[in-house]
């Protein structure tokens, strides 16, 4: 039974490339699949960006020949995949673990559509859309655990060969505001992050950290014993509690260019760590170490002194404290959110009066702090 509406939800870019592809696709298969997470952000109605197509009927070589033909472009080291116009497309494969490490899986070749798609972690990705009916797969209950909210994983033999899937789970659930299942949570819990490269774990971390549900988010990372793993650092239920609360906070008052730095900003100062200690240990990005090495920890209720006097080092648009409710409208009012107060003091002015070397800086904040503090 045909279901074409269910692509409607697509961009028009989207559906046309997909169309194309399915004019390409005819001529050698009638198979042809959505995987992935584009299947189930379809049926939750949210906005769909790349797409997974998995092809079936074509044998390796084949697959090849025609991808060539299509002018794709090979992007698998170990299986073929392709990268066609944005898509990704593939063949149907199963995994074995023959090593250590995120990447010692064996794959190999499988047409049919159950076992390649025991192959995903949870059940919500491993559902698959007909490109040509419409028709939606479903052989884990995936559709059920999407009317439910809940992330549960398909295989736990094979789910526990691969040590990121701790990662993802904490991320689609800070992602799509989804419950862990508590099997699947266990499981999560027993599994260890050392095959694991820092750059890897970062990687998937900043997804959380883009997230809508930073506290839930949070949370299930605390819950799974990751920041101990992270930080070595232990603390209890009430300082989570109250880092969660905090990351709500944050995030509801948010801009967008300083959304990605809140979670470390308040994780990291909550629990006293050293910031650019703390962040070249988890391999964060320089970007992350200069926004937060430079924006101070402070808290509602803040007077307007105070704001001038961070604002003595940033414009307060780069201050990751700015993200509470009110602040911006109130920088804003003081002219310090684009750019630096400006104070009319010149160090022309500091040096005539007998200042030299690294006095002259002492003595320009002294003044300056003088400032604010008679306003």
């Amino acid at each position: 039974m045909e279901n074409l509406g269910i692509f409607s939800a697509l961009e028009d870019s989207l559906l046309d490339l997909l169309n194309e592809l399915k004019d390409h696709l005819k001529p050698y298969t009638k198979r042809a699949y959505l995987v992935g997470g584009a299947p189930r952000d379809l049926l939750l109605k949210r906005k769909v960006g790349d797409l997974d197509v998995e092809i079936y009927d074509m044998h390796p070589d084949d697959f090849d020949s025609f991808a060539k033909k299509i002018d794709a472009i090979g992007v698998g080291k170990s299986f073929f995949v392709y990268k066609w116009k944005g898509f990704d497309l593939s063949i149907p494969r199963i995994e074995s673990k023959v090593a250590s490490g995120h990447q010692g899986f064996k794959v190999s070749y499988c047409n049919k559509e159950k076992l390649a798609s025991s192959r995903r972690d949870f059940t919500i990705n491993a559902l698959m859309i007909d490109i040509f009916s419409g028709k939606l797969l479903d052989f884990w209950g995936g559709l059920d655990d999407i009317k439910v909210r809940k992330i549960r994983l398909i295989d736990e033999k094979k789910f526990a060969e691969d040590s990121l899937r701790i990662l993802r789970g904490a991320r689609f659930s800070s992602q799509l505001g989804f419950s862990i299942d508590a099997k699947t949570f266990d499981v999560m819990k027993s599994m260890g992050l050392d095959e694991i490269s820092k750059e890897r774990i970062f990687w998937e971390l900043e997804k959380i950290f883009l997230s809508p549900n930073l506290d839930l988010g949070f949370l299930n990372l605390y819950k799974l014993g990751i920041f101990k793993k992270l930080f070595g650092i232990d603390f209890g239920d009430e300082k989570a509690k109250k880092i969660s609360y905090a990351l709500k906070e944050f995030h509801t008052h948010k801009t967008e260019s300083l959304h990605p730095f809140i979670f470390l900003y308040v994780l990291l100062n909550q629990l006293d760590l050293d910031i650019k200690k703390s962040l070249k240990n988890i391999k964060a990005p320089n970007e992350y170490i200069n926004i937060l090495s430079k924006s101070p920890y402070k808290l509602l209720p803040l007077l307007d002194k105070e704001l001038l006097k961070i604002s003595l080092e940033i414009p307060l648009k780069n201050w990751v404290g700015i993200c509470q409710r009110g602040l911006v409208e109130r920088a804003k009012e003081l002219g310090i959110y684009e750019k630096k107060f400006d104070f009319h003091i010149k160090v022309a002015d500091i040096i005539k009066d007998g200042f030299e070397g690294k006095d002259i800086g002492i003595e320009l904040k002294r003044r300056q702090l003088e400032y604010i503090n008679s306003l």
